[in-house]
């Protein structure tokens, strides 16, 4: 049996939610701003991005056999300005502390924690805005199908 991958289903999370969708409309992805994104010649907009950051690999059922992982979830959100990528990263900030266990794409995700952040940078390689925060997100490693 495969474990659902769950940035799919933060995605779909954070593309469900009014306050995130107002803001960034269908531009949430994991792993990394798709290049026809970043070619569109309307970069810098807001956009969000997932991508794993490495660490959470303490707490229980890491390491036993309970069917849990710890994710360590860097959240990029890019802008137009500083201000405008903070206030698209306050709406997704907003979503993941009122997370409450909930299904979404076959991924049972139990919790959201501020794990750091926020911090204000810039794209290395385009200059763009950012502002990022890293969560720790509690899922099941079995799918709810």
């Amino acid at each position: 049996m495969a474990i659902p991958e769950p940035l799919t289903a933060l995605v779909s999370f954070l593309e469900a939610d009014a306050d995130v969708a107002t803001l960034a409309g269908t531009r949430i992805y994991g792993y990394e701003l798709p290049q026809s994104e970043a070619a569109s010649g309307q970069m810098p907009r807001k956009a969000v991005v997932l991508n794993p950051a490495g660490g959470g690999g303490v707490g229980p059922g890491v390491s036993d056999y309970v069917e849990v992982q710890h994710l360590r979830v860097d959240v990029f959100c890019y802008g137009e300005t500083p201000f405008e990528a903070s206030k698209l990263r306050l709406a997704v900030h907003n979503a993941f502390k009122h997370l409450k266990r909930i299904t979404q794409d076959n991924t049972l995700i139990h919790s959201a924690t501020l794990s750091g952040g926020p911090i204000a940078l810039r794209d290395q390689d385009t200059a763009w805005p950012i502002s990022m925060e890293s969560w720790l997100v509690l899922t099941s490693e079995v799918s709810t199908t």
